[in-house]
């Protein structure tokens, strides 16, 4: 695969020794940058992906006229977060709920 430049960006000297001085052994400001950016595109698609289908759960509330009550929703969501809570306390139960 070709690869591109990315525009290089003006950062004051003081940013720049704290950048150098999170770096892991061996890792350079491009590496870092690269990974920033990565990450950075990925939370970006996640949000919009995420808005998407609020927008389509809005619109077909909209065209159907069935809505939730927040605190149904709420009661919900706490009930499977419980579930899984004691799923994760009894003995011997990995992070994953399986048995070890």
């Amino acid at each position: 695969m070709k690869t591109t430049a990315i525009p290089a960006i003006r950062i004051d000297e003081s940013f720049r020794a704290e950048v150098e001085s999170v770096l892991a052994e061996g890792e350079t400001i491009s590496g870092l940058t690269e990974a920033a950016l990565r990450r950075a595109v990925e939370y970006r698609k996640i949000q919009a992906a995420f808005h998407q289908r609020g927008q389509e759960a809005l619109d077909e509330s909209r065209r159907t006229g069935v809505l939730h009550a927040h605190d149904a929703v709420f009661a919900e969501l706490h009930a499977k977060i419980e579930h899984r809570r004691q799923q994760l306390a009894k003995p011997g139960r990995t992070q994953q709920g399986k048995p070890r």
